[in-house]
This record gives structure tokens, C-alpha cells and sequence, in this order.
């Protein structure tokens, strides 16, 4: 970390011999493990290197809760020089304010997902070259006097990609890409009057020129509901509230406090008559209480030196609260102590504001924990209204690089407790991460790790963790923010939007299920939480799949525990009651995105990955390893959805009480990819229902409506063979074989009735009624 007032400049010499001047990991732990780094307020500068060298500024081949910020990259222009390089990959969140100058490359871009913000490339040769990529967003970014702006075309993989609110002069090609890796691509207010090519895919030009509205080319869901791999133009209404004075999405640096004198900042350390020990030992809850309120009356920062900061009660932060820690590798805040120890009755640990309180609040690089396992403990809960205008920092509730980490570290008995494979139940470390009441508003935050821990960064003792929830947004009185942020491995959701009505702009999300959940875990979801509809907690009844079978809660899962008379798995057309099983497990898996009641809602970038079945692999009988993904209810809209990534998910989106985002229609990135989908007012049909009772999800070939049929059937791939004009419509007699049994929907079954009733049946956008 440099000044930021004066930057200090790490140059390298003109006999510099390497390949990196700076290489930003741990060389003992691989790129998607390497966490909490950091790197700010520096200048990076290859200026007398030889031009002809290839030279590589940074190697940044790291993952979640790093943060690269404030940085310039000075390169020799027509040069082999790279800023930033990723050559060993990564699972990242964010890097933002960068600043490149001259060069071959500006970021070599090779990561799992990113939100690249506020970036500006001047004489940059390319600026940003994707070479691997699931899911890409970029906002606010600068491109001046380039060659090409994003290159993705020898990537081996351009999942979605998104560009939002950036310009380009000076630049002919915006973005090239190949047409076989591309999954989906959304370009949003650009000024690019002189781009000859604003997307080139495989040397076809789709778009020049600037983009005053939305541009997507990808496969598009809106009502009615059926998909089409188009490209789509669209006269855009984003939600004023979301927008800053510059009319772009708020995007906001870390501040820096250059402007703050010293005497402004109270270490928490250095106060006699309030002793804070910071040692993971001592209660600190009074003290620390104490110094919030007097730095709130004086407008002071309040500092915490490295150290765990050990609080036994919820700690209240008043409006005109700033925040910041030394590290967020090494400063922690702990809950701890029979106070947050109730799941009936939980209670914040870290309390931004009171109901009806409004101001302004910051914090900045810590971390939030537990120290033992606290079933009723909200770790963070924001109720406070920020002041507008949304011109600065001073403006909002703000937080920048701090991080929830549950276990996986030493300092936490979560993590020497937490170790049986077979017992998730003793576990339920913590009941929510982070808490938006509807009170909350104009809550801003960047670069935010909610991480249930899958494994030890201190050692080697296994990680069987039960949090209960990620994010809960339910913001109602203003609006908010989420700019790279992950929330990984927790029990019922990742995200859940329930309410959210003051409006949320999501700039890349991401997102992992707990490793214990799926087949052969000791606890199927909801279990070890019990659903508090107080807590609009999903209940996992769509996964009910026939009424004739009972569905289990543990791991004892058999084919004898399914007769094959009624294992019908959902109408998925399986016989094997072993399928039935699996299918029941992988459904009662957590949700990564909820989105219930909620309006004005822009997401951009989504990956959701699922890697494993209680622990392992994932059966094999099954192409996949988890049933769904997200669901939007029925009474949700406005709507905008660009960019929903999946791994080894069967389900993408599922969106009212019928309708069915597969995977296997929209295949890219990782598994699958949407390109869009745009609720401007909702599908009504209000909560999931029980498939296979009752109802069930439309998957693209049928759909059952007030006692009669409608169907759109799209094409499949190989499994229908030939391309159709989209939104050809037909009306014909109902087929006899399209009278399906309840229960008997699904891939499989479609299969079937593709046969009984030819393949003139299966056009992209025919219907019958």
C-alpha cells in the first residue's frame, strides 16, 4: 500500500531479468485459493525495459477478498509489455480504478469471473484480452487510441460478457470474439461514434457504432416466455435511482482519507480509558461501543490495528460512522457468547443504524466471524438510509473489501469443531450474513466475500459448515448496490431480494452451494434450518416430486425406499427409483438467487457454480449435479436479468409457478448461459408450486393452463435437427399424445412424445391450444 497523496512508482530496471515485476500470490497455495491480498495507491512502471521484451507488470492469478485498486500501469507504448496477467487463473471478484498506458495488453484476462470498474487504457495495443472467461462484467471503463478494446477471440471460453457505461474513441474494434465460445454478450450506454466494429464475432461485424440503449446477442426470455438465440436491440429505461449525477450505475473507489488529517483518526489501541485488547480473548463489546460514539460526535475514523476484536453483544454503529481496518487479512471482528446463540431469536452482531435513522456510514477492509458456532447470529444488519445526492461516498452507507468468513481459519472454534463430514447439524455456525431491512437505503457496496468455509486456510481439518443464509436484500427506502460481491456455501440461499423495492443494481454475482449438500448428504435442505416464514426461508416443497413418495431427509436414500410403481421422479419419465432419489437430493440444494416482491432490479453477470455431491463427485446418473439455480416469483418486475452462468445446474431460472429456464436450451461458459431475461411487469403465478402435483414447470414443450394446453417447443440441438425461423406461430388441433398425464413432463418425457407425435411438432415458437 502506497500514499495515496504521492504515489510511490516500483519501476523496473532496464536489466531487469524476469518474467513479472510484482507476482501477486502465494506461490504455496494455488490461484483459486489464494485470498486476501491486496495492492493500492502504487504505480507500476516497465518504461526503460526494452520494448521488444515481453514483460509482465503484475501476475494477479488470484481469487475472492483481494483488492487491486488505485494502481497505474506505465508500459513502453508499441511494446510486448502486459499489465496485468492471470496465467494460472483464479476465481475473482473485482478490480477496480486501474489506470494503463502503452503496451501489447493491458489485463491478459484468464479468472473464473469478474466486475472490472473504472478503468481507463490509453495507447494500449489491446486493452483487455479474454483468453478464459465464465462471466465478465465491464463498467465504466475508458478505451483511448486502442487497437481492440475486448479481444476474445482465441479465448477458449467467453461465457457472458457484459460493457456497461464505457466509451472508446480513437478505437476501431470494441468487441471480437468467436462465434463457437461466445455464450452472450450485453452492451449498455456506450459512446463509440467512430467503432467500425462494436462486436465482430468470428470477422462478421453485428453492431458498429455506439449503443445509447441495450444490445444483447444471446438466447432472450421475456414474456411469453420461449427463448430465441437472436441478437436484440432495446430502448432502455434503467431506474433513476440507480443511477449517479454522470447518469451511469453508482460506482464508487475505496476511499482513501488522503484529505483527512491525522489527528482525525482514533486507533481503538491507543485509548487509555477505553482499553480494546484486539486479542481474541478479551471482550471488547463496551469499549469499542464507547469509541464509536465519540468518533460519530467528532467526525473522527475510528482504526483497527491488526488484530480479532472479540464482541459479545450486537455493536451499534450511529450514522456519521467511518470505519476502516488495517488489513482485511488480518482485522477481524468476532461474535461470540450465548447473546447470538438462539436461531429462534436471532440477533445482529454488527448493527449499521436504527429503523428511521439516516446518514452516512462507512467501512472499510475488515472481516466479520464468528468465534464458535452461534446459531443466531446476523453478522451484519443495515437499517439506515443514506443522504443523497449519490454524488460521493459521503452520500451513501458504504462498504469496500470487508468480507464474512465463517470457520476455515484460525481464531474460530468453527473451524476445530465443524470437521465431521456426517454431521452438519451440530454446525450451524451462523443464521445470516448479511441482513438489507427494509428501512435500509442508498447502501452501496464493492468488493464483498460472504464465505462459509469449504476447507482450512491454516491447516488441514475438514469443513462441514450449516449457515443458514448468504444475503438477504429487502430494501425498501432507497436503493442499493452490489459490485462484485460472492456469497458462497450457505445452507438455504446465496441471494435472496424478498421485497426489495427501492431498486438494486448487481454488477457480477457469484456463487458456490455448501459441498456437504446433494446426494448422499447427511442433511438434504432445508435441514439442519427449519424455514422461518418470517424469514420468507424457502421451504424446498417444489421438490416434492410425486405425492406417492416420501421424500427423505438424510442420506438413507435407496431404491427400496422408492417403489418403481410410484417413483415417477417428477414426471421427468424415470423408472429407476434410485434416479428419483438422486433427483430429490440434488433438488434440495440451496438456492444462489431468490428474487421474491421485488422491482427495479438490473443484474448483470451471474455465476453459479456446482461442483459436488456431499463432498465428492457427482452420481452419474445424472449430466448434472444440482436441480435448480434462481427463481423470480410471479409478482416480481422491471426485471432485467443479462448474463445467468451455471455449472452442472439442471434448471437456470425458474420464474413464477410454470415457467422453466433450462440449461440444456442454452448451452456456453461453464454448462449453460442465458442471455437475458426481462420481466418489465412480472408473470404472475406468485410462489413455486409442487411439480408432479398439483402443476408443473413448463420445459419448453408444454404447459398446463385453466384445464387446457398450451405448448412452445424449441429446438434442442441434435435432438430435433434442423433450424426454424423464430417466432413462426401455428394454430392446430391439439395432439391426443400432448394430453400428458400429470407428472409425466420433462427432458425425457419430452423425448418421448417427440417421437409419438414427429417432428413437426418440434418448430421453435409453434404452439398449439
Amino acid at each position: 500500500m502506497g500514499n495515496p497523496q504521492n504515489r510511490p512508482t516500483i519501476k523496473a530496471a532496464a536489466n531487469f531479468t524476469g518474467p513479472y515485476l510484482i507476482y501477486g500470490k502465494d506461490p504455496a497455495q494455488p490461484s483459486t485459493t489464494n485470498f486476501y491480498i491486496g495492492m493500492k495507491n502504487v504505480i507500476l512502471d516497465s518504461t526503460s525495459v526494452s520494448q521488444n521484451t515481453s514483460f509482465t507488470l503484475l501476475d494477479w492469478s488470484v481469487s475472492q477478498a483481494t483488492q487491486l485498486t488505485n494502481t497505474v500501469f506505465n508500459m513502453p507504448p508499441f511494446s510486448l509489455h502486459t499489465g496485468i496477467a492471470m496465467p494460472e487463473g483464479g476465481s475473482g471478484t473485482l478490480l477496480g480504478d486501474l489506470d494503463f498506458k502503452g503496451g501489447e495488453c493491458g489485463i491478459n484476462f484468464s479468472n473464473q469471473q469478474y466486475l472490472l470498474k473504472d478503468l481507463t487504457f490509453t495507447g494500449v495495443g489491446t486493452a483487455i484480452n479474454v483468453s478464459h472467461a465464465f462471466d465478465l462484467v465491464v463498467q465504466n471503463a475508458r478505451f483511448t487510441s486502442c487497437g481492440v478494446a475486448i479481444d476474445g477471440g482465441m479465448a477458449d471460453v467467453m461465457g457472458s460478457l457484459s460493457l456497461l457505461d464505457s466509451s472508446a474513441s480513437g478505437t476501431p474494434t470494441i468487441i471480437n470474439g468467436n462465434a463457437s465460445n461466445v455464450g452472450a454478450i450485453t452492451i449498455e450506454n456506450l459512446i463509440a461514434a467512430d467503432a467500425l466494429n462494436t462486436v465482430m464475432l468470428s470477422n462478421s461485424t453485428l453492431k458498429t457504432g455506439s449503443v445509447p440503449d441495450t444490445w444483447t446477442h444471446g438466447t432472450v426470455y421475456q414474456p411469453p416466455m420461449p427463448g430465441s438465440n437472436v441478437t436484440h436491440s432495446y430502448s432502455t429505461s434503467q431506474p433513476a435511482q440507480l443511477l449517479g449525477t454522470n447518469g451511469k450505475y453508482l460506482s464508487l473507489p475505496p476511499p482513501t482519507y488522503q484529505d483527512v488529517a491525522v489527528t482525525q483518526f482514533i486507533n481503538v489501541k491507543s485509548c487509555p480509558d477505553l482499553p480494546v485488547h484486539g486479542d481474541g480473548l478479551h471482550d471488547d463489546t463496551s469499549s469499542i461501543q464507547s469509541l464509536l460514539y465519540r468518533a460519530a460526535s467528532s467526525s473522527s475514523i475510528l482504526f483497527f490495528p491488526a488484530g480479532t476484536y472479540l464482541l459479545t453483544s450486537t455493536l451499534h454503529i450511529p450514522p456519521n460512522s467511518r470505519l476502516v481496518g488495517e488489513s482485511s487479512s488480518s482485522t477481524a471482528l468476532s461474535a461470540s457468547g450465548p447473546f447470538f446463540a438462539s436461531a429462534a431469536s436471532p440477533q445482529p452482531f454488527i448493527q449499521l443504524g436504527l429503523p428511521g435513522e439516516s446518514g452516512t456510514a462507512q467501512i472499510s477492509d475488515l472481516v466479520l466471524t464468528v468465534s464458535e458456532v452461534l446459531p443466531g447470529c446476523i453478522l451484519l444488519q443495515i437499517n439506515m438510509l443514506g443522504t443523497s445526492p449519490l454524488s460521493s461516498a459521503n452520500a451513501v452507507i458504504g462498504l469496500w473489501n470487508t468480507h464474512f468468513r465463517i470457520g476455515g481459519a484460525r481464531g474460530s472454534l468453527v473451524r476445530d469443531t465443524c470437521t465431521d463430514p456426517s454431521s452438519p447439524v451440530t454446525c450451524k455456525a451462523a443464521f445470516l450474513l448479511l441482513h438489507l431491512t427494509p428501512s435500509s437505503g442508498n447502501v452501496y457496496i464493492e468488493n464483498m466475500w460472504g464465505w462459509t468455509a469449504d476447507h482450512d486456510l491454516d491447516g488441514t481439518n475438514p469443513q462441514t459448515i450449516a449457515t443458514g443464509r448468504g444475503a438477504l436484500i429487502e430494501s425498501q427506502a432507497g436503493p442499493t448496490w452490489l459490485l462484485g460481491t460472492a456469497f458462497e456455501h450457505n445452507a438455504l440461499y446465496q441471494y435472496q431480494f424478498a421485497g426489495a423495492r427501492g431498486g438494486v443494481y448487481v454488477g457480477m454475482q457469484q456463487s458456490e452451494t455448501p459441498y456437504w449438500q446433494g446426494y448422499g448428504s447427511a442433511a438434504l435442505a432445508p435441514a439442519p434450518w427449519v424455514p422461518d416464514p418470517k424469514w420468507q426461508d424457502p421451504e424446498f416443497g417444489n421438490c416434492a416430486e410425486n405425492s406417492s413418495v416420501s421424500v427423505p431427509t438424510t442420506s438413507s436414500i435407496s431404491a427400496a425406499a422408492y417403489p418403481t410403481s410410484t417413483a415417477s421422479s417428477g414426471g421427468k419419465g424415470k423408472k429407476n427409483a434410485t434416479d428419483v432419489a438422486i433427483d430429490v437430493a440434488q433438488c434440495r440444494m440451496a438456492w444462489y438467487t431468490r428474487i421474491l416482491s421485488s422491482s427495479a432490479l438490473r443484474i448483470h453477470g451471474s455465476g453459479f457454480w456446482t461442483f459436488f455431491n456431499n463432498g465428492s463427485t457427482c452420481p452419474p446418473e445424472n449430466p448434472w449435479c444440482q436441480e435448480n439455480a434462481a427463481f423470480v416469483d410471479g409478482d416480481s418486475r422491471d426485471l432485467a436479468w443479462y448474463g445467468v452462468g451455471t455449472k452442472a445446474v439442471r434448471d437456470v431460472v425458474k420464474v413464477g409457478s410454470r415457467e422453466v429456464i433450462e440449461a440444456e436450451d442454452n448451452p456456453g461458459g461453464w454448462g449453460a448461459v442465458v442471455g437475458a431475461l426481462l420481466l418489465p411487469s412480472g408473470v404472475g403465478g406468485g410462489e413455486e408450486e409442487e411439480e408432479g402435483d398439483g402443476g408443473y414447470y413448463r420445459r419448453g414443450l408444454v404447459r398446463r393452463e385453466s384445464g387446457g394446453y398450451e405448448g412452445v417447443v424449441k429446438k434442442r440441438g441434435v435432438d430435433v435437427g434442423k433450424s426454424v425461423s423464430a417466432g413462426k406461430s401455428v394454430s392446430a388441433a391439439r395432439p391426443a399424445a400432448a394430453v400428458r398425464q400429470r407428472g409425466v413432463a420433462g427432458k425425457r418425457g419430452d423425448r418421448r412424445l417427440r417421437k409419438e407425435m414427429g417432428e413437426s411438432w418440434l418448430r421453435e415458437g409453434e404452439r398449439w391450444s
